[in-house]
């Protein structure tokens, strides 16, 4: 379909930029596609304070009270940040007791033993805890990826 007043069809301006978006690199450098292979792993590591203890030893249900008490100072952060980073993973976002990291496979492989894979759909997969960073990760998760429009119930 046309514009009025003849013109190219009103959807190239959106082809071309979706196509542009999937070969071109982001603002960070990075590449937009990729294969399987070469995709950076993203997981989430929850981490402890100094005592040892984490949100995931809260028993009951997660409240404004329960993440409080269970806060990580900001000089505990900036040191699992810095250890992760000397790792070679790269820390994508800080909130709270959580922190959102990505790495390549053989990174993970090398820390992990495996190449996790995220799962397809439903809940997230918890991984075991290397010996490296277990006095600051209480749990590593993957979790399955977003699904952004998703079947209405019937």
């Amino acid at each position: 379909m046309r514009p009025a007043g003849g013109g190219p069809p009103a959807r190239l301006p959106f082809l071309l930029l979706w196509a542009i978006l999937l070969i071109a690199p982001d603002a960070c450098g990075r590449t937009v596609m990729t294969d399987e292979a070469s995709s950076p792993i993203h997981a989430q590591f929850v981490l402890k304070d100094a005592a040892g203890r984490s949100i995931l030893d809260a028993g009951g249900p997660l409240t404004a009270e329960t993440i409080a008490a269970f806060a990580i100072p900001p000089e505990r952060l900036a040191e699992a940040k810095k250890r992760l980073e000397a790792l070679g993973f790269r820390v994508e976002a800080a909130a709270g007791s959580l922190l959102s990291v990505s790495g390549e496979a053989a990174l993970f492989a090398r820390l992990f033993g495996t190449v996790p894979r995220p799962p397809a759909t439903g809940e997230a997969v918890r991984l075991e805890v290397p010996e490296a960073l277990a006095d600051l990760v209480a749990g590593v998760f993957l979790a399955p990826p977003p699904e952004l429009f998703p079947d209405p119930a019937p």
